[in-house]
């Protein structure tokens, strides 16, 4: 005969079947957690690798350059960088190796990376013995230096590279960590809290008869911990509200995500007047959509009482009676406040490299890994006179030349089939119905096993030198075979650039060394020429030499300005203690040190030790003093007064009236401006005069605006015609990292 389990024991079992799936789900939930938490870990770990990277390679440029400047000067002072650079270096190099350790062919190349510093820093030190012997060995050694730090630098490269696309994968799995939880502790909340209400309900029974009403509360109120344990560790906060009476309860994490510190006795109205008037109805909408779907969700800014602005993300679930009707809403409130502001500098970065493409005067573009375009920047578009539609897809090749199709479609398909880098001098077809000649270049992009991704290739044109270039050529064919050797030499290096172009996968790289390497080979063989043989030259002969010379060098002092202001973007740097006559000082020995430069005189005085950025705060100073100097009027040597005073928020527009600022005055004697330029000044490429009157780039001012935007400060400037200029420059007092 069978014996069956009786009603009581039955409802035991599934209690404690109960009690089991709820610690089952707690323990999913902080496996979640710990999941999450690992992801950022890997993040960060990877952000460190990169920086200790980057730290090392400028040791040892620095070192490099601290020994290039005593053998050309014989000046101690540039013994500084040098002094400590070697141990610097290698101390952070092992320490990537030891950050490595879970990534065995990225510890090799660590490995690889010191061995290759040592070696760099054993040659430097060999360099300094020989260079009063004038031995014939100090080339040798010079040479072997160069190689050496070419191989430094693209071994940094590729480890960058391979923490860069490391770093891509441990953020997306962030990411979807920090997606998928709160779905997770919504539903184990849910399912917990329907658990609870239906073990209460069978036990209740059970334990009246048995039992005290103290060990049913007891048991209940056991079960209710390890429910709040699962959602504490998610750092979540948790609301009750009953609908048909209109009460609101809500626990205290949901209060300090509100901003309420303190303050028990918070009504529900008190938390709806912290939304954002622009979100309000975003949560409105979705509570009256939430009685219809049986759920709540949605995301909206919230203001705290110091003005500063929250992400909310909150998930709900209604309960219904016997007869349909709504009776609660329980759920959950999360601060996402960290993972939007991670969106939206994604979104800033992907800005700024758009807007960097469409600065450039280069034709820029991009394709998939088969060999299809799929974007270009504004240059092409205003080059070719067509829009998107007209020159998709393939629709681009009808600008190229006739002639050059079949060599093109032929080139690209092999640099596609190979993964080889694609170099090819073609004709286009310009807006006006003019063919120019173009020197286009593409790198394969690949991931960590080496398959290509995708292309990113350059259009640059050479249609001057390359009229030019035929008569040039048979000038020097004719003149000297000395510069035929050199010819040969200049393919040498231009082969050896090649192949080093051909390991090298970043768009900044493309973007800096092919505009100026062109343009140093420009003004060099120009002013050979010059040089030698400028004597037998029609006067209009040299005037065209003289005007290609300035041209490169007004192309080179701009490429220059674009690298300067893409550094003031870097996100990487260190905020630390700043003396700012230190860094007056060492502009004003660096501008008396120019031999062209004209005399000038700096009155500063006590300026403050600030958190800053050292090579920004450089890069500010140098670009004022060298503005004031540059627009001095005639005939009156330039005088700069520089000053420093705290002023409290409150009386500085545009300023956060909470702070209070260092203001920095820089004041000169020049020829000053007109007032109502005075934003325009600050914008990329604006400028007041021509280039014929005063030289520039139009870029100065807008790194001096970008560094301080790094600085949570900002800058204004002040000017009469005729007599002057002030630049009031607006650093908070303490550290703008926080």
């Amino acid at each position: 005969m069978t014996i069956r389990p009786t009603g009581a024991a039955f409802q035991h079992l599934a209690f404690i079947g109960l009690i089991l799936l709820l610690m089952g789900l707690s323990f999913i939930s902080y496996r979640r957690i710990i999941r999450l938490n690992s992801d950022i870990e890997l993040v960060n770990h990877t952000n460190l690798v990169k920086e200790k990277l980057e730290k090392a390679l400028s040791y040892i440029k620095d070192a490099e350059t601290g020994q290039r400047g005593f053998l050309l000067t014989r000046d101690s002072s540039f013994f500084a960088p040098y002094v400590g650079a070697k141990e610097n270096a290698v101390k952070l190099i092992e320490q990537v190796e030891i950050l490595t350790d879970d990534n065995k062919p990225q510890q090799q190349n660590a490995r690889n990376l010191r061995v290759l510093a040592l070696k760099r820093f054993d040659i430097l030190a060999l360099s300094l013995a020989l260079a009063d012997s004038h031995s014939p060995a100090t080339a040798g050694n010079l040479a072997e230096g160069k190689k050496t730090m070419d191989l430094i630098r693209n071994l940094v490269a590729q480890m960058q590279q391979v923490e860069n696309d490391l770093l891509k994968q441990r953020e997306q799995a962030s990411r979807d960590s920090f997606a998928i939880t709160p779905v997770y502790l919504l539903a184990f909340s849910v399912l917990a809290i329907m658990m609870l209400a239906f073990a209460y309900s069978k036990v209740r029974d059970e334990t009246l008869l048995r039992y005290s009403a103290e060990d049913s509360r007891a048991k209940i109120e056991e079960l209710e911990t390890r429910s709040r344990l699962a959602i504490d560790a998610a750092e979540l906060g948790t609301f009750d509200w009953d609908l048909k009476k209109q009460e609101f309860n809500s626990s205290q994490r949901v209060l300090r995500i509100f901003g309420f510190n303190g303050h028990p006795s918070t009504r529900h109205q008190d938390l709806l007047d912290r939304f954002h008037p622009d979100d309000r109805g975003v949560r409105n909408k979705a509570v009256e959509d939430s009685f219809a779907k049986g759920t709540l969700a949605y995301e909206a800014r919230i203001i705290w009482p110091d003005a500063s602005v929250h992400w909310v993300s909150v998930f709900g679930k209604i309960l219904h009676s016997e007869t349909g009707e709504p009776q609660r809403m329980y759920g959950i409130v999360m601060d996402i406040t960290r993972q939007k502001t991670i969106l939206a500098e994604l979104t800033e970065s992907e800005t700024r490299f758009r807007l960097l493409a469409d600065s450039m005067p280069q034709l820029i573009w991009t394709s998939d890994a088969s060999g299809n375009m799929v974007y270009f920047n504004r240059a092409v578009f205003e080059y070719a006179g067509l829009d998107h539609k007209k020159i998709n897809n393939d629709r681009w090749f009808n600008i190229v030349h006739p002639d050059d199709k079949e060599e093109n479609l032929q080139k690209w398909a092999q640099a596609i089939q190979s993964g080889v880098e694609f170099i090819f001098e073609h004709r286009l077809l310009n807006r006006n119905g003019e063919y120019r000649w173009q020197l286009s270049r593409a790198l394969p992009q690949r991931d960590e096993e080496g398959k290509i991704q995708g292309w990113v290739g350059t259009s640059t044109d050479i249609h001057e030198q390359k009229n030019s270039m035929s008569a040039l050529e048979k000038l020097v064919r004719d003149r000297t075979r000395s510069l035929e050797e050199a010819n040969f030499n200049l393919e040498k290096t231009i082969g050896e650039l090649k192949v080093s172009n051909a390991e090298l996968e970043s768009f900044n790289y493309v973007a800096s060394h092919d505009l100026q390497e062109p343009l140093r080979k420009i003004i060099a063989f120009t002013g050979r020429i010059l040089d030698k043989d400028g004597a037998s030259f029609s006067e209009l002969t040299r005037d065209y030499f003289n005007r290609v010379m300035a041209a490169a060098v007004r192309m080179r002092r701009l490429i220059d300005a674009f690298l300067s202001y893409s550094r003031t973007t870097n996100t990487n740097a260190v905020f630390e203690p700043t003396d700012l006559n230190a860094i007056v000082r060492e502009v004003r020995i660096e501008l008396q040190e120019s031999p062209d430069q004209k005399p000038f005189r700096i009155i500063c005085g006590k300026l403050p030790v600030v958190q800053a950025i050292p090579f920004q705060m450089h890069q500010l100073f140098d670009n004022l003093i060298e503005n004031a100097i540059k627009y001095s009027r005639p005939g009156i040597d330039p005088e700069i007064n520089i000053s420093a005073e705290k002023v409290s928020g409150s009386e500085v527009h545009g300023a956060n009236p909470e702070l209070t600022y260092w203001k920095i005055s820089v004041a000169d004697n020049g020829i000053g401006f007109d007032q109502q330029y005075a934003e325009k000044i600050f914008e990329l490429f604006q400028r007041l005069h021509g280039k014929s009157t005063f030289e520039g780039t139009g870029i100065g001012l807008a790194i001096c605006k970008k560094v301080m935007h790094n600085h949570k400060g900002f800058i204004s400037a002040t000017g009469t015609v005729g007599t002057g200029s002030v630049f009031n420059v607006y650093l908070p007092v303490g550290s703008p990292e926080a």
